[in-house]
């Protein structure tokens, strides 16, 4: 998860756990995830992908969808900076 997520910075925080941690936050946030079998027997996983975005002390503020425009995702970073 550290290399897969090294790319946008030391502000993205990466989760992982053991399968059982994984799925009560999956359950916790309604997460959606889907584990897709490939031809050759790895697998890809789909899944939620919008960002999460939490406040200093861990609370959730909302989310920025994949694709969003720039313009209201910067706008919502901005407003969790602000607080």
């Amino acid at each position: 998860m550290k290399d897969y997520v090294s790319w946008v910075g030391g502000k993205v925080t990466g989760l992982t756990g053991t399968p059982d941690q994984i799925a009560n936050i999956v359950t916790a946030w309604g997460i959606y995830s889907k584990k897709i079998p490939l031809d050759d027997g790895d697998y890809s996983m789909d899944h939620t992908a919008s960002v999460f975005l939490l406040n200093s002390q861990g609370q959730f503020e909302g989310t920025i969808a994949y694709g969003e425009d720039t313009k209201p995702a910067l706008e919502k970073l901005k407003r969790l900076l602000d607080k």
